[in-house]
């Protein structure tokens, strides 16, 4: 009893900025006692994201600022409250500390580093979409002059908090390739219904077919997107992967082969000698045969090597300007 009395008297002589950072390492850091344990939950699972909802503003508020009606809120993501934190020191360190020192090692690269992804919405177990509240970040300095990529990124993010795009999350916590897709396919459709431009799906599938990669595979979502548009069953994540593994090994053949067709079209269309059938270097390149390279293939690989082409020639195009003649000024004669 003593001990315990002397304790108490110890720490009641510690300047009260020591006792105040001692509670937030031990309640906010490092939990010890059950307490402790029960304050560092309510504190970054409860408290955190009701702070940041009385702080940011509501995503109908970002959508009607972006021009599009807010109601496509509540369509991609039913009976949610979202909330769209500003790229700004306040919307990065809440990012940051999302889910407290648990969620540091999933948040410091998508809220802090340059050239990360567009955004990130925290959704499913372990995160701030915890009590129907749900935190989008977005890199709005990504989207200074396309509005249109950014109309869709924050779509993306929104459908991200709804439950039927967390159900898509593997263990409810970790991304896949099927959240992505789900994400981007709900989110493209909403964006070419409201604008009335169907012609946006063909262009951002085309978008994701061609920059899709085995580096960013949860990203790599093109065979999710066109099952969801052509309303043909939706393949596995795991399969996706693999077919794109597979298609991968085509990709850079494709690309050299539309580029020199382009070229030497171009070049022939200008009254010039076409490289595709004067140069014998290149010719491997112009009669590039997709067919026959992808004949081997699983038949998802082949569609998305397929995917693939048809963005590449829809997308590549080339021109050869005539060079201008010079006028040259002809000299009087000598008097």
């Amino acid at each position: 009893m003593e001990k315990e009395t002397d304790t108490n008297k110890a720490k009641a002589k510690k300047p009260l900025w020591q006792r105040g950072l001692r509670w937030v390492f031990d309640n906010l850091v490092l939990p010890g006692s059950w307490k402790e344990i029960g304050v560092f939950f309510a504190s970054w699972f409860l408290v955190w994201p009701l702070l940041g909802a009385a702080v940011f503003p509501r995503a109908e508020k970002a959508a009607a600022e972006q021009g599009l009606d807010p109601k496509i809120v509540s369509e991609l993501a039913p009976g949610k409250r979202i909330y769209v934190r500003t790229d700004n020191a306040l919307g990065k360190a809440h990012a940051l500390l999302d889910r407290g020192i648990l969620g540091l090692p999933f948040n410091w690269r998508s809220s802090l580093r340059k050239g990360s992804e567009g955004g990130h919405a925290r959704s499913g177990l372990l995160s701030s979409n915890s009590y129907g509240v749900c935190m989008i970040y977005l890199h709005t300095s990504e989207y200074k002059n396309e509005p249109l990529l950014y109309q869709q990124a924050l779509l993306h993010e929104i459908r991200h908090c709804g439950r039927d795009n967390v159900k898509l999350l593997r263990y409810g916590i970790f991304d896949t390739v099927a959240a992505e897709g789900d994400a981007d396919a709900k989110s493209i459709e909403a964006l070419a219904k409201m604008t009335k431009r169907p012609d946006l799906k063909q262009f951002f599938l085309d978008e994701r077919a061609m920059n899709g990669s085995p580096d960013d595979r949860l990203h790599d979502d093109a065979l999710y997107i066109d099952a969801v548009f052509n309303h043909r069953a939706v393949p596995s994540p795991e399969a996706i992967d693999a077919a794109n593994a597979e298609a991968e090994a085509v990709k850079l053949p494709l690309m050299k082969s539309q580029i020199s067709r382009q070229m030497s079209a171009a070049l022939e269309k200008a009254g010039l000698p076409a490289p595709c059938k004067t140069v014998d270097s290149l010719r491997k390149d112009c009669n590039y045969d997709l067919a026959a390279a992808t004949a081997h293939f699983s038949p998802l690989a082949q569609r998305r090597a397929e995917l693939m082409d048809a963005a590449l020639k829809r997308n590549i195009h080339i021109s050869v300007k005539d060079t201008p003649k010079q006028k040259t000024r002809q000299k009087k004669p000598a008097a």
